[in-house]
């Protein structure tokens, strides 16, 4: 009977353990958001080896660290030694990007394409629509009122 209750105690644990989702951290300004988490378990954040903060995992699996200083390093982690996130970094709350390199990427003349370095790292589709002088007519002076066909 013990036997038979352990082999579905471990069945059921594996399923569940292979039926959740991957632990996704992402980075952001001041923040460091988790998801796929363990629902009610309790994680970390660390930075550079040392314990930033902990906290626990809420109902759907996320979490959000916040007020965290901006640097590198971060990663998250189950409290009991779980395995750890790759590291992410956090961004201050600064209105500038982190790097100019944004400002030198090439864009199409005209036509769709996507910014390929924005400051959340994402991909960012772009319409490039060129401004065009207005066409040049017979005259170059500005119109008044006099020129109006309703003045009198």
């Amino acid at each position: 009977m013990r036997v038979l209750v352990f082999v579905t105690a471990f069945l059921w644990l594996a399923s569940a353990a292979a039926a959740s989702p991957q632990l996704t951290v992402l980075g952001g300004e001041q923040q460091v958001e988790v998801t796929g988490a363990q629902p009610g378990a309790r994680y970390v954040l660390t930075h550079d080896g040392r314990v930033v903060a902990f906290h626990r995992a809420g109902s759907l699996g996320g979490i959000v660290f916040r007020d965290v200083p901006s640097g590198t390093g971060y990663r998250v982690g189950l409290a009991l030694n779980g395995p750890s996130s790759r590291a992410v970094t956090v961004l201050s709350g600064r209105p500038a990007p982190p790097s100019a390199r944004i400002y030198s990427q090439r864009i199409p003349a005209s036509g769709y394409g996507y910014l390929t370095r924005t400051r959340h790292s994402s991909n960012t589709r772009a319409t490039v629509t060129p401004i065009r002088p207005a066409p040049r007519t017979g005259s170059r002076r500005s119109p008044t009122c006099s020129d109006s066909p309703w003045s009198m």
